[in-house]
């Protein structure tokens, strides 16, 4: 790479689904500044030859398969000592395994965001980790670190936000989920003054706990449950935008930077709820791909002098759902918005049965499920069900694809029908898929929306000569 592009500066690979090793010609680059390989496929070790680029700032490889196991592994590390401008690296979401070494800082001294979470680690955090003195945002968060918080995080005066925790004067947010730490949260982190949000959710056993939140999967979003609360006037019918089995659906203006988000309230009175949200945030904090709806974060109180509330916040989706769109007057889709609609979905099952790390079945798949963006671009949402092909519903039934196969079909039938499966008319045991193939060959234009064929009546829609590709895939207007 570096033979034919001596002059690139940006690599920006990220949100695809290359394979294999990292390439090795990347270090050849001399002037490459930044790095963004994440959410693809990359698996094997991390190069040592990165350390041969002195101009890089930021390193982002997460949601990748990259692996550590031991010491050798970790040698990476050793190399980036000469990378002294580097102040991104983030690892997050990988298969990083084995102990963090104690050079994990080696001569990084501009390190801003060092980003660990969700791989496999184990043993202690290391002391040395407290020589990395301008952290803003260090994540360790969702690994199998042991032993207690070292004191060395004190020296740490900028950090902002500690995935794992000064006077750390400025730290707003102390997340340690996923982990096997002991003990107290060190004095020399001082009072944490602004401290409003603790997560401890699970797997720790620290014993100053006040409240909780969040992990970021996208960006470091910045949140507490209490803010969530002031942002929607205390979750009032106001900023209600939809109900669940399990929970209510509110929009929410976040005040530090007017982001627009959906938050999910669980009803924890509702037997099955906190299942239904451990099983949500467990399917989503795994796995990314563009038509899937993102998790940006998840947090829950518990302070013992309020109830126990749990909250999962997702990105705003302002085109609502699919099943409004279908059945809402003045709404109906042109033919060529449904079949994208379509393609979209395919694409994200076929994500979720065959490209996963671990195998997710939807369970629940339905029009009402299946959220729409600004663009009118579909993302499967409420993962409150979804299951590894292990899991088994009630009394040995086992999960398999075939259920959200099935159900695929059937949201094909009612965007193409505009009738719903529940409709009034079906009756003694007839159904939408009967429906359909009674109808199938000679009478199928009797089935078709009414709302495509007068479309096409008023002009037509679809051009089976002219179609052109948008993104390999799509079908264009």
């Amino acid at each position: 790479m570096g033979a034919t592009l001596p002059n690139l500066e940006t690599v920006l690979f990220d949100g695809n689904q290359f394979e294999g090793p990292m390439p090795l010609s990347l270090s050849n680059t001399s002037r490459l500044s930044s790095i963004n390989m994440s959410s693809n496929n990359l698996n094997g070790r991390i190069p040592l030859n990165l350390g041969r680029l002195s101009s890089l700032s930021q390193i982002n490889l997460e949601s990748n398969r990259l692996k550590t196991s031991d010491a050798e592994s970790w040698e990476f590390l050793n190399f980036l000592a000469n990378c002294s401008q580097l102040k991104m690296l983030s690892l997050h979401q990988n298969n990083l395994g084995g102990e963090l070494p104690n050079s994990i800082v080696g001569n990084l001294v501009n390190l801003t965001i060092l980003a660990l979470g969700l791989n496999i680690l184990t043993g202690v955090i290391p002391e040395s980790i407290g020589n990395l003195t301008q952290l803003v945002n260090p994540y360790l968060t969702g690994n199998n670190l042991d032993g207690s918080i070292p004191s060395s995080l004190g020296n740490l005066q900028q950090v902002e936000e500690l995935g794992l925790v000064s006077s750390m004067k400025y730290l707003r947010i102390l997340y340690v989920v996923g982990n096997k730490l002991t003990g107290e949260i060190p004095s020399s982190l001082g009072d944490c003054q602004l401290l409003e949000s603790l997560n401890n959710l699970k797997g720790n056993s620290i014993d100053r706990v006040t409240s909780a939140l969040p992990w970021s999967n996208d960006r470091y979003l910045r949140a507490s449950y209490l803010e969530l609360a002031k942002a929607t006037d205390g979750f009032s019918d106001n900023n209600l935008i939809g109900t669940e089995s399990y929970a209510l659906v509110y929009r929410v203006i976040l005040h530090h930077d007017n982001t627009i988000v959906a938050v999910k309230i669980l009803k924890l009175e509702r037997r099955g709820a906190t299942k239904s949200f451990t099983d949500e945030y467990e399917a989503l904090r795994n796995i990314r791909h563009r038509y899937l709806i993102k998790i940006l974060t998840s947090c829950s109180t518990v302070d013992k002098k309020v109830d126990d509330s749990k909250a999962l916040v997702f990105e705003f989706m302002p085109n609502g759902n699919l099943e409004a769109w279908l059945h809402t007057e003045n709404k109906g889709h042109s033919l060529i918005q449904r079949l994208n609609i379509a393609i979209d979905v395919a694409d994200a099952l076929k994500y979720l049965h065959y490209d996963c790390q671990v195998q997710v079945i939807h369970c629940d798949l339905k029009p009402s499920n299946i959220l729409l963006d600004d663009d009118m671009v579909a993302h499967v949402g409420d993962f409150g069900l979804a299951r590894q092909p292990t899991a088994e519903y009630g009394a040995g039934a086992q999960v398999s694809t075939s259920g959200d196969e099935y159900g695929y079909g059937i949201i094909l039938l009612e965007m193409f029908t505009g009738i719903g499966p529940t409709d009034d008319m079906f009756k003694d045991g007839q159904n939408l898929p009967n429906f359909v193939q009674v109808m199938f060959p000679d009478r199928v234009t009797e089935v078709i929306d009414p709302v495509l064929l007068l479309q096409q009546a008023e002009g037509g829609y679809f051009n089976l000569e002219d179609d052109s590709v948008t993104d390999s895939r799509k079908v264009q207007e």
